[in-house]
């Protein structure tokens, strides 16, 4: 993956409270239960290692049925946000009602420093037309919108549809499309779609398992894709079951070699998922990032 620019002459990166250059995330299923109990669940006993979760939002239906406490974590729910139509540019008002919850005689639990992203459904309807697509996309902005997601990770759409319509559309609902990111996916590596992900001004998110996967390493060489990476999404696939995201661990050579690679090519500040489905998985793909990742990021 060609580096960023702002890896020239660099010999520090900026690094998160976490100690790395970049964002670490979980995804918001470690355990059997809701996002909300997940998201304590991390909280409670990843918050020295994690910024940010993933939340998975994957299946279109389950996800537009989520209730406001299967969804919000404590943090939020307590702080009495009011239900609200409003999209995420709206929600201007958040650090307002988090401060007034702080102040109660019985304060809230305390919000601790997690940020979230959301990672649209597989299984949008785009062939019953883009339209239809959108609307639960927006739907589904509007739902998150008290987590006040910092991205949004989405699998290409079909062919046919328009990506810079499809940007105009994230716009109006006040999502910058520099904020929605395409993911590379077996069928779809970006690069026949390449110069219109440039032209919409979408972002990438790249799937390490996926290029290992599906043998993807091409991609890797696209023009700019440095300056739009803004996320990695790390696990090692599991060739039997290629649903299936293995931990970091199971990784061979050449996968720990491009591994190193891509985190050494990554833009300062962009984020990382530790995209495995089990807290065993996670906590041993956190050791073999810390292995592989920049010297400078874990030495202190």
């Amino acid at each position: 993956m060609p580096k960023h620019d702002k890896h020239a002459n660099q010999t520090t990166c900026p690094r998160t409270g976490k100690g790395f250059p970049f964002r670490i995330a979980a995804p918001s299923w470690l355990h059997p239960g809701s996002v909300s109990e997940n998201c304590s669940w991390i909280a409670n006993n990843l918050h020295e290692h994690v910024d940010e979760v993933a939340l998975m939002f994957l299946e279109t239906e389950p996800c537009l049925a989520y209730t406001r406490e299967e969804l919000l974590p404590p943090w939020l729910a307590e702080a009495e946000i009011p239900e609200t139509n409003a999209l995420a540019a709206d929600f201007e008002h958040l650090d307002e009602y988090l401060s007034q919850a702080g102040q109660d005689e019985s304060p809230a639990t305390p919000a601790p420093d997690l940020t979230f992203h959301a990672h649209l459904p597989l299984d949008l309807p785009w062939d019953q037309g883009p339209n239809k697509a959108w609307r639960k996309i927006e739907t589904l902005i509007q739902k998150a919108a008290p987590l006040n997601p910092r991205r949004y990770v989405l699998h290409p759409p079909p062919p046919g549809v328009s990506l810079k319509m499809l940007a105009g559309q994230f716009a109006a609902a006040g999502v910058e499309p520099r904020q929605v990111l395409l993911e590379n996916i077996e069928g779809c590596d970006l690069s026949e779609i390449w110069p219109e992900v440039l032209d919409s001004g979408f972002g990438a998110c790249v799937d390490l398992g996926h290029i290992l996967l599906y043998s993807q390493f091409p991609m890797l060489a696209l023009p700019g894709l440095g300056e739009r990476v803004d996320m990695l999404h790390l696990n090692a696939p599991d060739p039997f079951r290629p649903g299936r995201h293995l931990s970091l661990a199971y990784l061979d050579d050449n996968g720990r070699l491009l591994l190193r690679s891509m985190l050494d090519a990554l833009t300062p500040g962009a984020t990382v998922v530790l995209e495995v489905f089990d807290a065993e998985g996670f906590q041993e793909s956190l050791e073999v990032l810390r292995e592989l990742a920049p010297q400078e990021a874990v030495s202190s």
